[in-house]
């Protein structure tokens, strides 16, 4: 699926890094396995994958965010039973695909452009 869509956003013009590492604002250097940037670099999102789609992965994400300005995508195989109930109380989107077993995570940087997320979605459903 990763390999996809960076083909598919490399061939739409996103630059895309893998195993960056982003200064936030606190001084903290934060890790992503891809980041994604328009050719302005004015939009940029994070992928990263996890084992298990939980509380602690919502709030890490929610941190990157606001330390960042980076918006956030989380993918993970598995998820917590009480994940949906626990991302409402952050601004975050759960993509669920039960057919395939493969949750998504989404957290955007306020008025960002869905562009990449809806790329990443198109994805998924055009590799079923």
């Amino acid at each position: 699926m990763l390999l996809n869509l960076k083909k598919r956003l490399s061939s739409k013009g996103y630059i895309i890094e893998e195993n960056a590492k982003i200064l936030g604002k606190s001084g903290i250097e934060h890790h992503f396995d891809i980041v994604i940037k328009d050719k302005n670099k004015e939009n940029i999102y994070s992928i990263y994958i996890v084992d298990v789609l939980n509380t602690i992965n919502l709030i890490n994400m929610f941190a990157k965010l606001v330390d960042t300005n980076i918006s956030q995508i989380v993918i993970s195989e598995k998820i917590e039973s009480n994940i949906l109930e626990e991302s409402y109380k952050l601004p975050t989107k759960i993509l669920i695909d039960l057919e395939n077993n493969i949750f998504i995570a989404v957290t955007f940087e306020k008025n960002k452009r869905d562009e990449i997320f809806y790329e990443l979605i198109h994805t998924l459903i055009s590799e079923n």
